[in-house]
């Protein structure tokens, strides 16, 4: 598993055979195929080149870390995420983007569309 870090070194998620996985190393948040990142729509939100994921404007939403690491994952039920994120897309067309050098002002969840919960609330 590679860490994926913001622009201030935190881990926001993880990657791991071409899946985006939460930091808890339970849930598939989205997906890179090709260079292209699938999240929660479908269509792409964002493309992944240079060690470095960005959204679909260009602007970095993670980079990858040089760090690398094992961990044990429930590889059948990251697959059934993977396959539930799969069969949502609709629109497979990854457009160029530009590479600019400035962070994103959403985070990488918020651009693959993930909702976040605290205890019972959705934030």
């Amino acid at each position: 598993m590679t860490p994926l870090t913001d622009q201030f070194g935190n881990t926001v998620a993880y990657l791991h055979k071409k899946m985006l996985i939460d930091s808890a190393c339970s849930t598939v948040l989205g997906l890179i195929v090709g260079n292209c990142i699938f999240g929660n729509r479908a269509e792409p939100v964002g493309k992944f080149f240079s060690n470095t994921l960005r959204d679909i404007q260009g602007r970095i939403i993670s980079k990858v870390s040089p760090e690398f690491f094992t961990t044990p994952v429930n590889e059948s039920e990251l697959m059934a995420g993977t396959w539930r994120i799969l069969m949502q897309i609709k629109n497979h067309v990854c457009t160029w983007i530009p590479e600019m050098n400035t962070w994103s002002d959403q985070t990488l969840i918020e651009v693959l569309g993930v909702q976040q919960t605290s205890g019972n609330m959705v934030v």
